[in-house]
């Protein structure tokens, strides 16, 4: 099985712009205790290795004991 690496992929397609907006969103979800996904059509083009620059997230909060409270 092939191993996939998306961030190199995400690295060499994406603007630099944009690239710089997904890494901004993933640290800001990390200090509020969320994971950002990249969703949709564009994770399969991606591996596609078709140009695609509608990008859709998916944010998760993880609940912690003091969020459960």
């Amino acid at each position: 099985m092939q191993d996939i690496k998306l961030i190199e992929k995400l690295e060499r397609k994406l603007p630099p712009q944009m690239l710089a907006f997904l890494k901004t969103a993933g640290k800001k979800a990390a200090e509020r205790n969320e994971k950002v996904y990249i969703v949709g059509g564009v994770v399969r083009d991606l591996l596609l290795g078709i140009d695609n620059f509608d990008i859709d997230l998916a944010v998760l909060h993880l609940l912690t004991t003091a969020t459960a409270m």
